[in-house]
């Protein structure tokens, strides 16, 4: 399941669902996401997980082939310099030719990632 949310005044979120691309969350990614916001330890522990998790990621891909681009969410933007990658990339329809939106994952994951793209 995948859930995303964001937090802002009623008069700019009426505008955000002017532009809002189609992908709505269904009643069970709901009821976990609220699930999972009473679980306050389990919050602290997973936001820690993410942040430390990315951090290692933004620090180790040294492969001048991509820029890496953090941000405060839980995810990074890539661009990929010297590789075209527009027709496979859904981030293109945003502007962001040659981008890859990647979500932080596991501390496993994000050894393996940092591997790949280190050797790409």
């Amino acid at each position: 399941m995948r859930v995303g949310w964001g937090y802002a005044h009623s008069n700019i979120i009426k505008k955000l669902y002017q532009v809002k691309k189609p992908f709505n969350v269904n009643r069970l990614g709901s009821s976990a996401a609220i699930e999972s916001l009473k679980n306050k330890k389990w919050l602290k522990k997973n936001a820690l997980l993410n942040k430390n998790n990315k951090r290692f990621v933004v620090s180790n891909i040294s492969n001048k082939k991509f820029k890496i681009i953090d941000t405060l969410a839980n995810f990074i933007l890539i661009k990929c310099k010297s590789i075209k990658m527009t027709d496979l990339l859904i981030l293109s329809s945003y502007g962001l030719t040659n981008y890859i939106r990647m979500t932080i994952g596991t501390t496993e994951e994000m050894k393996k990632v940092v591997k790949v793209f280190n050797k790409f």
